[in-house]
């Protein structure tokens, strides 16, 4: 088998958003006369990206494709004024990218252009990534499976040499609809529960443990022959 593409999610798994999301959601919020929401209910509607939070605290959007193409232009207004504001990489995180004999990918919901300019604030720009995928980078995002096997045709491998790690149902998804291996991060921000509850056998609590995983695999592979 042997792993050789480690595709990450972004939100929640390398970098910590949550804040300037929080932020950017009640600003928004408080703009359409509506009250503030806790900092536990925004971040229950992260990992769908921001066209799934905002569909998620405006319900109506839902079924208006006119009211939704408003409010999510409008949100993403907002959102780049505090986009730059706290993003921290999670631990562990910058020391892995620099050790990792691997190729890495991203493959998120979030809005490609966020990505890249998180990514050159925090100086990850100049990793070999060898695909980043946000969620309006093709017609379809995670849980569907397109994102994720583009981003395995770029790199040259099969589902079998692919690692998704990731914090949410739609890692979770998209893992198991493209027969990928998979690994959910405690820390991120869905409940460790729920991603077992929907086939995440395995987690880490911290990014110096992706490689023994990936070790682990690779022994249960070879007894498996």
């Amino acid at each position: 088998m042997s792993i050789e593409l480690i595709a990450f999610d972004f939100d929640g798994t390398l970098v910590h958003t949550a804040p300037d999301i929080i932020k950017a959601t009640n600003a928004f919020l408080q703009l359409h006369g509506r009250k503030p929401l806790s900092d536990l209910e925004i971040i229950d509607h992260i990992g769908m990206g921001l066209v799934g939070l905002i569909r998620g605290v405006i319900p109506e959007a839902e079924h208006h494709p006119e009211i939704a193409a408003h409010v999510e232009n409008q949100f993403s207004k907002i959102y780049d004024e505090f986009v730059l504001e706290e993003p921290v990489l999670f631990d562990g995180v910058e020391d892995f990218l620099k050790s990792c004999p691997l190729k890495i990918a991203v493959v998120s919901n979030k809005p490609e252009r966020y990505i890249h300019q998180i990514f050159r604030h925090l100086k990850l720009d100049h990793y070999p990534w060898v695909s980043i995928v946000g969620g309006d980078t093709h017609p379809e995002c995670k849980p569907n499976p397109l994102p994720l096997k583009t981003v395995m045709s770029a790199a040259k491998v099969t589902p079998n040499q692919t690692l998704m790690v990731g914090d949410g149902p739609p890692d979770v998804g998209v893992a198991l609809a493209c027969k990928s291996h998979l690994l959910a991060v405690d820390f991120g921000y869905s409940p460790l529960a729920e991603l077992k509850s929907l086939g995440a056998e395995f987690h880490i609590s911290h990014f110096n443990q992706i490689m023994s995983h990936i070790e682990r695999l690779d022994q249960i592979d070879f007894l498996a022959r």
